[in-house]
C-alpha cells in the first residue's frame, strides 16, 4: 500500500510502499534525509490516507532546516572572542613585563648614576684636600725659609718684596723713610726684651720657631727666645705658582 510522506527537512513529498508495519524507514529522494514514518492504522484491509509522521533515523525530533549553519556561526563567533581575550591577555602581560623591565633598568642606572656622582664628589673633595695640603706645605716652607733667611739671616728682605701683595706692601711701607721703596720688615719680627743691652730696634735670633696652619689662609709663627714665646699670625696664599704675603698681625 502507498503513503504519501512530507520530507521532515526538506519539505519535500513523496510516495512511500508498506505491508502494513507502523513504522517504516525512509530515504528522502529529494535532499536524502533519512527519516523513521509512522504509518497511520489499516482497518478492513483499507488504509485511510493520512499525514505520516516522520522523524530522523534515530527516532529524534525533526531537525530545523539552518540548524548547523547557526550552530557553525556562533561556535566562529566564540572561537574568534576566545581568541581576541587570549590575545589582549597576552598583549597585557608583554606590555606589563616591558614597563617592569623598563622600571628596573632606569633604577638601576639612576642607582649607577648615584653612586658615580658620589664617586666624583668624594674624588673631587679628596683631590681639593690633596691641594690644600700640598699649597699649606708649601706656603709653610716659604714662610720658613723667609724668616731663616731674611729675618734672622744674611738675606736681603728686599729679595722677598715681590711676595707681597699690594695690601701688604702699603701696610710694611716706612712713610717716613726718604727711600719710598723701603720696607720696614721688622713689623714681621718679634721683638724681645733680651736684657743683653741690645741697642734700640735690634733683634736676636729665636731658640726656636716653627710655622704651622692656623685657618684658610692664616699661619702662625710661634717664636721661643729667653722663655718667652711670642705669635705672630700671617696671611700668605699660592698665586700663579709664588707664594704671596697679603696680611700679616
Amino acid at each position: 500500500m502507498q503513503y504519501r510522506v512530507k520530507c521532515s527537512n526538506c519539505g519535500g513529498t513523496y510516495l512511500i510502499e508498506s505491508d502494513g508495519n507502523r513504522t517504516v524507514r525512509s530515504v528522502c529522494p529529494h535532499c536524502g534525509h533519512k527519516m523513521l514514518v509512522n504509518l497511520p492504522e489499516v482497518n478492513a484491509g483499507k488504509a485511510r490516507p493520512s499525514a505520516p509522521q516522520a522523524g530522523n533515523e534515530y527516532g529524534d525530533e525533526p531537525q530545523k532546516k539552518g540548524n548547523g549553519w547557526v550552530k557553525f556561526l556562533i561556535a566562529v563567533i566564540l572561537g574568534l572572542a576566545i581568541g581576541v581575550g587570549v590575545w589582549a591577555f597576552v598583549q597585557y602581560r608583554q606590555n606589563a613585563d616591558e614597563q617592569a623591565r623598563i622600571a628596573l633598568k632606569e633604577a638601576r642606572k639612576a642607582h649607577a648614576d648615584s653612586l658615580m656622582m658620589l664617586r666624583n664628589k668624594q674624588e673631587a673633595e679628596e683631590q681639593a684636600a690633596s691641594k690644600a695640603a700640598s699649597d699649606q706645605h708649601e706656603v709653610i716652607g716659604f714662610l720658613t725659609d723667609f724668616y731663616t733667611n731674611c729675618i734672622y739671616g744674611d738675606g736681603n728682605p728686599d729679595d722677598y718684596s715681590g711676595n707681597l701683595s699690594e695690601k701688604c706692601f702699603e701696610k710694611l711701607h716706612d712713610a717716613s723713610s726718604d727711600d719710598p721703596n723701603s720696607i720696614d720688615w721688622k713689623l714681621l719680627d718679634p721683638h724681645f726684651d733680651t736684657g743683653d743691652g741690645s741697642e734700640d730696634g735690634e733683634t736676636s735670633s729665636p731658640e726656636s720657631f716653627r710655622v704651622e696652619h692656623d685657618e684658610g689662609n692664616w699661619y702662625r709663627v710661634c717664636y721661643v727666645s729667653h722663655g718667652m714665646t711670642e705669635v705672630r699670625r700671617i696671611e700668605a696664599l699660592l698665586y700663579n705658582g709664588k707664594v704671596i704675603i697679603n696680611d700679616f698681625q
